[in-house]
């Protein structure tokens, strides 16, 4: 596995396109998110456009060794700040992960019996008391 990291981060194996929009289109980013997108890439200098093998993103940045400019991926927008650091902007249709990381909705307090005490069942009413 090691050997396609390290292929993807030195570029081999990249599809270079003609502009943002082509590998939007190739890679089928939603069509709902690339009018942000574009906002979000409009102040980016950068002179290539790729994506890499695997085509889970698209990069925009420069030929030449520096860290790419940005990632465009399907629900999410990273772009370099500084050695390191990415600023992520989220698309309003993001669903985030899916994985070990991803945030569980609050579970909601058990509904009580007003008289028994006792846990209520899924329809609402107390099988001791009703």
């Amino acid at each position: 596995m090691s050997g396609v990291v390290d292929d993807e981060i030195h570029g081999r194996g990249r599809t270079v396109f003609a502009s943002l929009d082509a590998a939007f289109e190739a890679l089928n980013l939603p069509v709902a998110n690339r009018a942000r997108m574009r906002e979000i890439a409009a102040p980016i200098d950068f002179d290539v456009v790729w994506a890499p093998a695997s085509r889970s993103y698209v990069g925009v940045g420069f030929d030449d060794g520096r860290p790419a400019a940005a990632y465009f991926n399907r629900g999410f927008v990273d772009v370099y700040r500084r050695p390191n650091d990415y600023e992520r902007t989220e698309m309003p249709n993001f669903g985030g992960g899916g994985g070990a990381g991803a945030r569980r909705a609050p579970e909601r307090e058990a509904a009580m019996c007003p008289s028994c005490s006792m846990q209520l069942p899924a329809a609402g009413t107390c099988d001791d008391c009703d």
